[in-house]
This record gives structure tokens, C-alpha cells and sequence, in this order.
């Protein structure tokens, strides 16, 4: 299907869209749209064309596809580059977050950097990078990022790990489901560990169409994979095709992600109390909105996950192997020390404990610029 041809089978989309504007409303889908009664045919049709554009985005062999996402890639990018790790010291692996790439500059910088700084083997991944990070869901990641871990012989004693934003989720599902070589020491970076309630920043578009039209949980987009509404429990429950399973909520327990957490010689997790990406941003630290309300906030030491130990937290948390970081300023900016002082010495071999919170700082200029949704 040619782009042109694409754009002509959207045009119940666009016909929404300028029809919503023609309205006066400040919003796409304001009260034009609340006002047509269930599903008509222009909503069904809308539907369908998202869908249609969806299926071309995540096919292969489309045309479409081929220009406007790359193809998808698991590499270490730092092969090729001159490393000279000490004997003994642990690897790292840095994972990237949605929309991002192991060949971004910031993420670069930072893996050379670290390699350079702590005399270790540093691995620098591409999973599903750029566009396609977007469109492949976190099942199809998981599984190449396992895979490539488990091929390189440098990895297979173990090593630590910082996953940055929707990439910190995905490496903790990885500890959860195979850990193998294992994961020591863990650092997320601003990862939507608990989901996500609203669109990132970068794709607040979708939001509507996601909220109106389809159903979040379900769509092609990577985050419908975190998707998750206070709102209605039994729904997320029932709809939520990775979230709920790793978080180990619904009624079986997987007794093995717990254990596996259990693990871990570290676990930081840093939270930006000023995130406009992930919202809300105490899921950085295990935590969301209450069951029933899309405002009360919930810390993760009293949810029912903490206290039933349904992912290790709790063990981890009284051993002093757990350790959150709390920032003023948005998704991922980290203030400078705390980047130099806490995550990478923790990575490089310092292990520091403790509950630290950060008031003040300067964003780090080593991987300011890793992100580009979330």
C-alpha cells in the first residue's frame, strides 16, 4: 500500500479531525464527538482506519513500513569499539527507552563513558530501535533482548543493568522471566515500572483516538502493553497483555518473578517528581494512582503488591538492597551528582544503600538527551 493510498483510506480519520476543529473545540475529540450517540459509522469507520494504518506501520513487508520504520535491529553498538575491562569486573547493559536507540548520541555517550570510567565490558542495545520501539510490542522485545544477552559469552556470569524509561520496565520483566545469565545489579530510569495512565509526551495525540475509539489495552502501540486505569480494576485484569503478568497481579502468582527480584544485590529506581511522560510518575517507584481514583496516589509501600511481596519488593526493601531516588525535575532529567555519585558508581561496582531524595540539581549532561517520547 503506497503512502497516498494509506492517506486515502484515512480519510474518516481526517474527516473526525477537521470536523472537531471546524467545531471550535481546543481539543480533537471535545464535545463533537460526545455527542454522537455509541459507535456510528463514522466512529466504526474511524476504527477501521486506524487499524488499517496500525497493521501497514507493524507489517515487514509493507512499503509504508520500510520508509517510515527501521528495520528492527538487536545489536550491541559497542562492538567495534576499543574496550580494555579489568578482569573481574561486572558487565553493564544499558537499554533504551521508546523511541530511542543504542546509536543516540546521549546513549552512546554514556555507554562509552562508563566503559571508559569503570575499566568494564559495556554493552549498548538497539531493541526495536526508533520508530519501531513504538510498534513492537514489549513480548517481541523481550524475547531479542533475552536472546542477545544469552549469546554473548562477555554476559554469561552475569551483569548489571540500567534500563531507561520504557526500557527500565522491560529489563525488569527480563529479570522476572528468564534472568539467565542473571541481572545483579538493576537501575531504572524513570521506567513506567507500575504503567502508565495517559499518552506519553510526544504521542498525546493518540490518546483520544486510544480513549474514544479503541480500546488502550489492545492497540498496536507499545504502551497499550502498560496501559493502566485506576478506574476499573477488573478491566485491566482481564484486558492487560503484559502489565498485569509482570506485575504479578492477577490471582495465580508466578512464584518465579519473585523469586527471581529476589536476586538482585541492587535495585535503584529513580522517579522524577516533575515527569511529563510517564503519569503518573510514581509509577517510577512501583507506585499509581489508588484503585478507584485518578488523583490519590498511592506509595508502593502500601499496595497490596509490597505487601504480599508479589515481586520480591518487600524482601528486597527490609535487606537494604532497595533504594529509590526522588528528583525535582522531569522524565529523566537526573541531576548531575546523582548521576555521578549514586547510579553510575552503583554500576561500576560501588554499591551504596539507602533511600536518598534529591531536592536540587543540575540535569546530567551524560544522557540528557537519551529520550525522545519516554
Amino acid at each position: 500500500m503506497t503512502v497516498v493510498k494509506l492517506g486515502q483510506r484515512l480519510l474518516p480519520l481526517w474527516f473526525v479531525l477537521f470536523g472537531s476543529l471546524a467545531s471550535g473545540e481546543k481539543s480533537f475529540f471535545g464535545s463533537w464527538t460526545k455527542a454522537i450517540p455509541g459507535k456510528n459509522a463514522v466512529q466504526k469507520a474511524t476504527e477501521k482506519s486506524l487499524e488499517e494504518l496500525f497493521s501497514v506501520l507493524t507489517s515487514k513487508s509493507s512499503d509504508t513500513a520500510k520508509q517510515m520504520i527501521p528495520e528492527f535491529r538487536l545489536v550491541n553498538l559497542m562492538e567495534g569499539v576499543e574496550q580494555n575491562p579489568k578482569e573481574g569486573k561486572t558487565p553493564i547493559v544499558f537499554m533504551h527507552g521508546m523511541g530511542d536507540s543504542g546509536s543516540n548520541p546521549g546513549m552512546q555517550n554514556l555507554c562509552k563513558t562508563t566503559a571508559a570510567t569503570y575499566q568494564t565490558y559495556v554493552v549498548c542495545l538497539d531493541v526495536a530501535d526508533g520508530m519501531s520501539s513504538i510498534f513492537t510490542k514489549m513480548e517481541t522485545q523481550l524475547e531479542e533482548l533475552a536472546r542477545v544477552v544469552k549469546s554473548d559469552p562477555k554476559l554469561r556470569d552475569g551483569f548489571n543493568m540500567m534500563g531507561n524509561s520504557q526500557g527500565g520496565l522491560m529489563s525488569r520483566a527480563y529479570i522476572e522471566r528468564y534472568n539467565d545469565p542473571p541481572v545483579k545489579v538493576f537501575v531504572s530510569n524513570s521506567g513506567p515500572q507500575n504503567g502508565i495512565q495517559t499518552c506519553p509526551t510526544g504521542l498525546s495525540w493518540a490518546c483520544p483516538l486510544l480513549l474514544r475509539f479503541l480500546n488502550p489495552y489492545t492497540t498496536p502501540l507499545v504502551f497499550s502493553d502498560y496501559w493502566r486505569d485506576s478506574s476499573d480494576r477488573d478491566k485491566f485484569l482481564c484486558e492487560s497483555r503484559f502489565l498485569a503478568d509482570v506485575g504479578n497481579e492477577r490471582t495465580e502468582k508466578n512464584t518465579t518473578y519473585a523469586d527471581n527480584m529476589k536476586k538482585l544485590k541492587r535495585y535503584m529506581l529513580l522517579e522524577a517528581n516533575e515527569d511529563s511522560m510517564v503519569i503518573p510518575h510514581a509509577s517510577e517507584s512501583h507506585g499509581f494512582y489508588k484503585w478507584g481514583s485518578t488523583t490519590e496516589l498511592e506509595d508502593f509501600h502500601d499496595s497490596e503488591s509490597y505487601k504480599g511481596d508479589w515481586l520480591g519488593l518487600r524482601t528486597l526493601d527490609e535487606a537494604g538492597k532497595l533504594e529509590v531516588i526522588r528528583f525535582e525535575g522531569d522524565h529523566m532529567r537526573i541531576p548531575h551528582d546523582v548521576m555521578h555519585e549514586k547510579v553510575l558508581p552503583l554500576l561500576g561496582g560501588k554499591i551504596p544503600v539507602g533511600d536518598v531524595n534529591v531536592a536540587d540539581g543540575s540535569a546530567s549532561t551524560i544522557g540528557a538527551d537519551v529520550e525522545v517520547f519516554a
